[in-house]
């Protein structure tokens, strides 16, 4: 029957997660709990749908117990594939707890807002009316559930996308009362949700499409594409680094090692097991990817960071661009940022990649012909329509034995980007901890490749827009501002004779 989405909040924040929850993950059916005592019993009711849950934070002390509470039993049940955690904003702390209370996700909603129109008296089960859902041509009756929902005493809804009631629940819908500019087919006044689909679809008429975004300017998450001129940079590790470091932030980030062929990030970040994608495409059509496709084809590597490639066939490679390319723009709409791994030898995936990312770090690290490759880097991605704005020079492993200061200014010179980072060199430590997938213990660590990545990375989100990103900015500059300074132990106060 498809994907049922649970919400279990304080009223005055129902409004809010139910909106959030559909605009982030198109939900069409939404079921509102009141009763943490009876989840398991109305989950026993369902056997063929996926079960979907958002959990609102609340603030007060004996609400939080609650909260945790609803995690726990919810993170417990088998039939829950799904459990986000609705926070009004980030903070460390509660990011923290929601975690260790079973959360799979932790997102910011906002402040509650209890200004809408509520008429005296009126409770928010005012909402809960029941809809039908019209889905590929087959129209779903409420009454098709009506003895289950009695049986369970639970209120309930069926929202189609365009928030549009139907049949005899028309008029008593209190979504038939808000402001409506046009009617439906059946004579009715249309919500402003249908409404705004009704325009846009008009402006499509008019102008033969939608209006295309300019080159960098894409709507939905952002997008980092690491690239080089030659292999063996460190282009995984960084990517694997940096996305690691997102996500243990609190943001969903989502991986795509597009070296198809040969690409190792599954190892280097821990993934229990591998999963190619080329086979994110095989039931796709006009419509766009079958969203069991994304899911088989993807590894949860973690909390929010989960990671799509390379191909398990190598000689698919070039077969899989268009895919992924829909890949992209799917998880532009339910990412937070998307960090790209590529590989030297670019193919039409990879064009792909840089040519929509929103900045595009040029990796230039140890080794001969340093300056001429990423020179070349460089102007093959502005062929593809990246700005020099948008590209910035990477120097990896600074200070190794053959990566010195000159050929570190080398390479910044063939690149002439006015942006420049470089990234320590970070020895066998990185190395080692990589092999056996240690990537998070090595950004949590206090090694300089460590920091200088950590800042790197929230720079961009800054830069980009992320969520939590200007926090995660001010912590990286408290730790660089701590006192390190070396301690010297100095004989002031001995003798001369004293002296060994």
């Amino acid at each position: 029957m498809g994907d049922i989405w649970l919400i279990w909040c304080e009223d005055a924040a129902y409004r809010r997660i139910r909106q959030e929850v559909r605009e982030r993950y198109g939900a069409q059916r939404i079921i509102r709990l009141h009763d943490e005592d009876r989840v398991a019993a109305l989950l026993a009711g369902f056997s063929d749908e996926r079960l979907f849950a958002a959990v609102g934070v609340h603030a007060g002390v004996d609400d939080s117990l609650r909260t945790d509470r609803m995690l726990r039993a919810l993170s417990s049940l088998d039939g829950v594939v799904e459990l986000l955690a609705c926070v009004s904003k980030l903070d460390a702390g509660v990011v923290a707890r929601c975690f260790d209370a079973g959360a799979t996700e932790v997102i910011a909603v906002g402040e509650a807002d209890t200004s809408g129109d509520k008429r005296a008296g009126a409770s928010i089960v005012e909402e809960e009316c029941v809809l039908g859902v019209q889905s590929e041509g087959t129209h779903y009756s409420p009454s098709t559930c009506e003895d289950f929902w009695e049986e369970a005493d639970i209120p309930w809804e069926e929202v189609p996308p365009w928030d549009e009631c139907m049949g005899e629940e028309r008029e008593s819908c209190p979504r038939m009362h808000e402001k409506t500019t046009d009617v439906n087919e059946d004579g009715g006044a249309c919500s402003e949700g249908w409404q705004r689909w009704l325009d846009s679809e008009r402006a499509a008429d008019q102008t033969g499409s939608l209006a295309q975004e300019a080159p960098g300017e894409h709507s939905g998450a952002p997008m980092i594409t690491v690239i080089s001129g030659r292999g063996g940079v460190g282009k995984t590790t960084l990517v694997t680094a940096m996305a690691a470091y997102a996500a243990h932030a609190g943001l969903r980030a989502a991986v795509l090692d597009l070296d198809l062929m040969f690409g190792n990030a599954w190892e280097l970040m821990g993934a229990a097991g591998f999963r190619g994608i080329e086979g994110v495409g095989l039931h796709a059509d006009e419509r766009g990817l079958a969203e069991r496709d994304i899911e088989d084809a993807a590894m949860r590597i973690g909390p929010g960071l989960t990671l799509w490639g390379p191909c398990e066939r190598p000689e698919q490679a070039e077969c899989c661009a268009d895919s992924i390319e829909r890949l992209v723009d799917v998880l532009r709409e339910v990412a937070d940022v998307i960090f790209v791994d590529t590989s030297g030898q670019w193919g039409d995936a990879v064009a792909m990649a840089v040519a929509k990312c929103d900045r595009c770090l040029v990796l230039g690290g140890p080794g001969t012909s340093l300056a001429s490759s990423g020179k070349r880097a460089v102007s093959l991605a502005t062929r593809l329509g990246v700005s020099h704005t948008r590209m910035t020079c990477v120097v990896n492993r600074f200070g190794a034995h053959d990566c010195n200061e000159e050929r570190a200014l080398s390479f910044e010179m063939a690149t002439a980007l006015h942006s420049r980072v470089r990234i320590a060199d970070g020895g066998d430590e990185v190395q080692n901890m990589l092999a056996f997938g240690k990537v998070n213990s090595l950004m949590e660590g206090p090694s300089a490749f460590a920091k200088d990545v950590r800042l790197l990375t929230a720079s961009l989100l800054q830069e980009l827009g992320c969520p939590n990103a200007q926090w995660l900015l001010e912590e990286e500059h408290k730790r660089a501002g701590g006192d390190n300074r070396l301690r010297l132990r100095l004989p002031w106060k001995r003798r001369a004779s004293d002296a060994l």
